[in-house]
């Protein structure tokens, strides 16, 4: 099982990386522990990074014609016959943090915040580690290959 925005093009997988099979080019793939998909950075990272690619590709496919938003999409969940019971369940407990999450940013944004007006993750980075400032800041415009480990 994984976690795939098709539209972020991000991927996340608590599984084995090698059996995902066919991944998008331009894809973004995260493969994280079981024990850290309950962690409130790894939610927000996870969460911003999605956010991020997905307001970047709307900006570059639809501009004027579709009304940009600052919702989370939905992820394709993707079954494998190789998943494990808890690389399974770990990825169900990250995206339901992830909407859980979702819900509280919804209840916390006002009518002033502007998703269309964020920069793009190429100008603006994305803090991971801490607040704005504290962390690592990384900026993305283009990777064929990108592995992470802490």
């Amino acid at each position: 099982m994984a976690l795939h925005w098709e539209e972020a093009r991000v991927i996340v997988t608590c599984g084995d990386m090698r059996k995902m099979g066919e991944v998008p080019d331009d894809a973004i793939v995260l493969t994280l522990k079981p024990e850290e998909v309950g962690e409130p950075e790894t939610i927000e990272a996870v969460r911003n990074l999605v956010l991020d690619r997905t307001i970047e590709q709307r900006h570059q496919v639809l501009s004027d014609i579709y009304e940009l938003g600052g919702s989370m999409p939905d992820p394709v969940i993707e079954k494998s016959e190789d998943d494990s019971p808890e690389a399974a369940e770990a990825e169900r407990a990250l995206l339901e943090s992830l909407k859980e999450r979702e819900d509280e940013v919804d209840d916390e944004l006002d009518d002033e915040r502007d998703w269309a007006a964020r920069s793009p993750l190429a100008e603006g980075g994305l803090w991971l580690g801490g607040d704005g400032g504290r962390g690592v800041r990384i900026f993305i415009s283009h990777v064929e290959e990108l592995v992470v480990h802490n």
